[in-house]
């Protein structure tokens, strides 16, 4: 069944007559119990608005000393950052910025199956290997990594941290500048290449640095790890998110240009689900399958000719992470029983064949199809490792945080996205944790489908998506919204390449928008069904520089 979410009707008026937004953007607001400075932030920040002091960090002044004194000395800068996009795009802002502050510079991306994740003892006495005296930075991670700081420190190497993850109870003994840590408002949602920028921002004002082609490539760097990361869309995140897109309108950095070329050619304008969808994934794939040596080539890229060299070679890696990913999706999905997810309230999978770096996009589509956290783990020589996902208001992150000692090798992250670890022998202890805090934490399980508004067809308009946009890019605090369609009468209009189906939907009036599903054949050309639900999304599709309406369907259902 079909429900539509709850909202207060008279919250509704109030958010539609202050921001003067149509209403059923304020009613999905309101049924997310958006509060006012958070749609302010999202409808009023654009690329010329003011960014926050990067001094309002309690640590920036000292850490800007600290590097400045490393570069007069003539110190090697390492530079250590993560594997996924955010991880890379900070690694890159970092190296870039460092290097036009004239610093000597070097830098380290772990691989996946090698490294892990993080700054381990032995990744740090790896990393002194090739330094004196000198600073190492971490970007996007460290902020949990006592053992590894402390071990770097031994060696005569001072660390600061840059992270934005949540910190454990001890923190490393050294410089950090992480909002979690300490609380500074306005950064309390940027990304981990929100916090490089900000700290490349405040060296460039400290040393009066202008230079306005490295500035724009920065914030197009930003843009691109701030949208990837699924941090929530506050008015910092929107700011930065905008003067990326702004600057990538108007001279795209090589790295955009190349990698963006084809939809560029076809007329496709630059935005925040074009990032999503063309812009990420090949980043996304080469890091996790530890081709990060690629990545960093082409986000820091000075020509267009030389980021188009590595393209088509990341688009390969993407095309086999695809496939991967949609094998895994289809068994994951035969293993999921509805039956443990209303005992349990989550969703908890092992299985020895999966390869654990695309488990976390798995683990984002269940998430959204089941509204439920979940946990998907393979395994490895090492042991078990994964990934967990969960829906906004469920900290997934909390449930292994509260794990007994010992019961997990590695963990971190956020409230709604985490990884972790863990041996053999501990799988049933880690399992039983698990379902025991759904159980008694994570919201009671739902099978009906809850949709921000139940619509009739004539309303998927391009007016409306264009009124939506003014409140992307969706996060997990204000999600792209959902529609229920009930009752309606279709027509298959066309099979994709005999995997996708293109539907005519049909309004009372004879009118017809089209819907695509994805990934599924229903019925042959020609076929006409009655008294069918839908459960979609609006968008917007360009081609040629025309735009056109289309549902994208993520569930059907013929009633007979």
């Amino acid at each position: 069944m079909i429900i539509a979410k709850q909202y207060d009707n008279e919250r509704c008026m109030q958010i539609q007559e202050k921001f003067k937004i149509c209403p059923l953007v304020a009613q999905h607001l309101a049924g997310l119990n958006i509060q006012d400075a958070w749609i302010d932030g999202l409808l009023n920040s654009n690329y010329s608005g003011q960014l926050p002091e990067p001094n309002t960090f309690v640590e920036m002044k000292e850490i800007i000393k600290t590097i400045i004194r490393h570069i007069k000395k003539g110190s090697t800068i390492y530079v250590y950052g993560d594997y996924d996009v955010d991880g890379m795009t900070s690694t890159a802002i970092m190296v870039m910025g460092l290097k036009a502050a004239g610093a000597s510079v070097d830098y380290l991306i772990p691989h996946p199956d090698i490294h892990g994740r993080g700054i381990s003892p032995i990744v740090a006495n790896d990393i002194l290997a090739n330094l004196g005296e000198d600073l190492v930075i971490t970007v996007d991670t460290g902020v949990t990594d006592v053992r590894g700081v402390d071990t770097l420190i031994a060696g005569g190497v001072e660390v600061i941290i840059t992270d934005h993850h949540l910190p454990e109870e001890t923190l490393p003994n050294c410089h950090i500048l992480d909002s979690k840590v300490t609380g500074e408002i306005p950064f309390t949602n940027i990304a981990g290449c929100g916090v490089a920028l900000f700290l490349i921002y405040a060296l460039f004002k400290e040393l009066d640095i202008k230079n306005r082609s490295i500035v724009e490539h920065l914030f197009q760097l930003v843009a691109v790890g701030t949208i990837t990361d699924a941090v929530p869309i506050d008015k910092t995140n929107k700011l930065l998110i905008e003067k990326g897109l702004y600057s990538m309108r108007k001279n795209p950095a090589p790295f955009i240009a190349a990698l963006y070329a084809d939809q560029f050619n076809m007329g496709k304008p630059i935005n925040y689900e074009s990032i999503s969808f063309y812009i990420a994934p090949p980043l996304t794939a080469a890091g996790k399958s530890g081709r990060h040596d690629i990545v960093m080539d082409i986000l820091t890229a000075s020509s267009v000719e030389e980021a188009v060299n590595v393209v088509s070679y990341l688009n390969t890696i993407r095309q086999k992470r695809k496939k991967l990913t949609a094998a895994i999706l289809k068994e994951a999905e035969r293993q999921v029983r509805k039956e443990d997810i209303a005992e349990n309230n989550l969703i908890f999978i092992v299985d020895n064949n999966w390869d654990k770096s695309v488990l976390g996009v798995v683990a984002s589509k269940l998430v959204d199809k089941y509204g439920v956290p979940v946990v998907l783990c393979g395994y490895t020589s090492s042991g078990y490792g994964g990934s967990a996902r969960s829906p906004y208001g469920q900290d997934i992150h909390a449930c292994f945080a509260s794990m007994p000692e010992g019961y997990l090798t590695s963990f971190g992250g956020h409230k709604n996205s985490c990884g972790l670890a863990f041996k053999g022998s501990k799988l049933n202890k880690v399992l039983l944790h698990a379902f025991r805090y759904g159980q008694d934490t994570f919201k009671e399980y739902i099978e009906d489908t809850v949709v921000s508004a139940i619509i009739e067809p004539k309303d998927v308009t391009l007016e409306n998506v264009i009124r939506f946009n003014d409140i992307a890019p969706f996060c997990n605090v204000v999600p792209k919204p959902i529609f229920g369609f009930v009752g309606c009468k279709v027509e298959v209009d066309m099979i994709l390449k005999k995997t996708h189906t293109k539907f005519k939907v049909f309004d009372e009036d004879g009118t017809f928008i089209i819907g695509l599903l994805f990934n599924q054949v229903v019925g042959s050309e020609g076929d006409v069904l009655d008294n069918v639900d839908i459960v979609g999304t609006m968008s917007i599709n360009h081609y040629q520089g025309k735009a056109s309406i289309q549902l994208i369907i993520n569930k059907l259902t013929h009633k007979d």
